[in-house]
């Protein structure tokens, strides 16, 4: 039985966590202008990338020979007025407004020609906790590029990045699909990463050069290009139901309920971890932050056994419990020390 001294630190520790989880993102969406709603003015030639509030093409260029990413409205006018744009025909997902950009084109003169689009998040990111990351992308109908490439990812980093002209940055992106993608109506793209350090910065596009993107056509175009419109961006910190399990997919994070514990809960002097019962898997890496996003212990399992871990010196308060098996499969859940 608890003393009521114990309950009253249980409520305070729970407020002060929930106060934490709101400053650093966790349950929010900290892109800023998601949507692309916000703006200056409304587009009504290509290239407009200015006119979207708190997103640039990280070269603060305009025009040939630079790169310049498109805002396109219902609003607008001429070549990127929606949903009959010049780049093709597609109706936002949400709002009115959505950004359009190139990541592979085989024009003369065009070679390894790369546009991006990048933003500073509303909060930093911060090690320990497991983000959400979702896009939506489309290549509308009638394409004007006609083509579609892989390695279409996102950067988190700590400063922003800088494009000299139109080359690809070269970073390795934290988050990518790895497929050639073509779509004619939109298509969630939803991720779950976990940062290794802190990040302010996100930008999207390829990083890759031309001899390492692979291209596939899919209709007839004098102007061949892989060209996307991009929609609902979004990061969102999360802290997962105990026992649930991720896994990055097309359309949404994919879960399921596995044989895994960790209890008791709310603990106190020791906290015992079931690890789950997955034919194949080999070891898990363990992870555990304090609310504070700081990481206080990482370690590997090799065996599928129970594993008690000494919790006596830990302060009171709430932890983010973390597990990522070798084939990619995290697992996540809270759990509160007295």
């Amino acid at each position: 039985m608890h003393t009521r001294s114990q309950v009253y630190i249980y409520f305070i520790v729970v407020i002060f966590y929930c106060l934490t989880l709101s400053h650093y993102g966790i349950s929010q969406n900290i892109v800023p202008n998601p949507s692309f709603e916000q703006n200056v003015g409304l587009p009504d030639s290509i290239g407009q990338w200015r006119l979207v509030v708190d997103w640039d093409n990280v070269s603060d260029s305009l025009g040939w020979p630079f790169s310049t990413p498109d805002y396109l409205h219902t609003n607008g006018s001429g070549i990127p007025r929606l949903p009959n744009s010049a780049f093709g025909i597609v109706s936002p997902h949400g709002g009115d407004g959505i950004m359009g950009f190139n990541t592979w084109s085989n024009v003369p003169q065009q070679e390894d020609f790369r546009e991006y689009i990048s933003t500073e998040l509303l909060d930093e990111m911060l090690p320990g906790i497991a983000y959400e990351v979702s896009f939506y992308l489309t290549n509308g109908v009638n394409n004007a590029g006609g083509y579609g490439s892989d390695h279409i990812g996102i950067h988190f980093s700590k400063v922003p990045l800088s494009q000299s002209v139109h080359e690809p940055i070269d970073v390795v992106p934290q988050i990518e699909i790895d497929t050639i993608v073509y779509h004619t109506d939109w298509h969630q793209y939803t991720f779950t990463y976990v940062p290794t350090d802190t990040f302010t910065h996100m930008t999207i596009g390829n990083f890759f050069p031309d001899s390492l993107t692979s291209f596939q056509s899919f209709s007839v175009s004098s102007f061949p290009t892989a060209y996307y419109f991009i929609d609902d961006v979004s990061v969102i910190g999360t802290v997962l139901a105990p026992g649930s399990a991720v896994s990055q997919t097309e359309e949404g994070l994919e879960s399921s309920k596995k044989y895994w514990r960790v209890y008791p809960n709310p603990f106190e002097e020791e906290l015992h971890i079931d690890l789950p019962q997955e034919e194949g898997e080999e070891g898990y890496q363990l992870y555990i932050s304090d609310s504070m996003g700081k990481q206080i212990r990482q370690e590997f399992f090799h065996t599928k056994d129970q594993h008690t871990l000494s919790t006596y010196t830990w302060p009171s308060g709430l932890y983010l419990i973390q597990l990522l098996s070798i084939s990619g499969v995290m697992y996540s859940t809270s759990v509160l020390k007295y």
